[in-house]
């Protein structure tokens, strides 16, 4: 299953690059349907929701990437970027 989740996460990472974000999304829920435990879908996921504003809302599945791969720097990166949005900067530069 982590395959198949990996193949619909970079299906939507190029379709967020094209700027296709509800279809990038769509893409990212297909992945974590499949393999909830691949922390990257869940971060990507996170990035265009932030991408589209919804700053709040991309914490959740940020910390989800966070339990499930809390060694991974650029989930952390990501997670400083949502909350600078917000103007939670002190737990922006803990992130880093």
């Amino acid at each position: 299953m982590v395959e198949l989740s990996r193949k619909w996460s970079k299906r939507g990472a190029e379709l967020a690059n094209s700027g296709r974000f509800e279809q990038a999304i769509d893409c990212f829920d297909i992945a974590i349907r499949s393999e909830p435990r691949y922390a990257p879908a869940w971060r990507n996921k996170a990035a265009v929701l932030i991408q589209m504003g919804s700053n709040k809302k991309a914490l959740k599945y940020l910390d989800k990437a966070i339990e499930l791969n809390p060694v991974f720097a650029k989930t952390w990166n990501i997670k400083a970027l949502a909350l600078q949005n917000l103007g939670r900067y002190a737990e922006a530069v803990a992130c880093c």
